[in-house]
């Protein structure tokens, strides 16, 4: 999950973000936003209830969903330009796609 503190820190395996950001800038951050994986205890606590999609996605199905849609796409330069956008918008579902 993802807790308080001062500056957004994360080792590559760790599972808790720490950060300050509350609400929308949760969102607008790349690197902090999950999508839809946030839990209820983790869309109160960072104040994004109405903010994300209602519906929860495990971080798996997104991976999953992701990985078709980059499948989808024969030209590689598509393949770019759509794992591009996803690194502007989700770092997190980016990396766990990349890895």
């Amino acid at each position: 999950g993802i807790q308080g503190t001062s500056h957004p820190k994360r080792a590559m395996s760790a599972e808790v973000i720490l950060t300050r950001h509350r609400g929308i800038e949760i969102i607008q951050d790349p690197w902090l936003n999950k999508g839809s994986a946030y839990t209820d205890a983790e869309r109160e606590r960072l104040g994004i209830r109405g903010l994300v999609p209602a519906s929860q996605q495990a971080m798996e199905n997104q991976i999953e969903r992701v990985v078709r849609r980059i499948r989808s796409l024969s030209d590689p330069l598509a393949q770019y330009d759509f794992l591009a956008g996803l690194l502007d918008r989700n770092e997190t579902l980016f990396y766990k796609i990349i890895n």
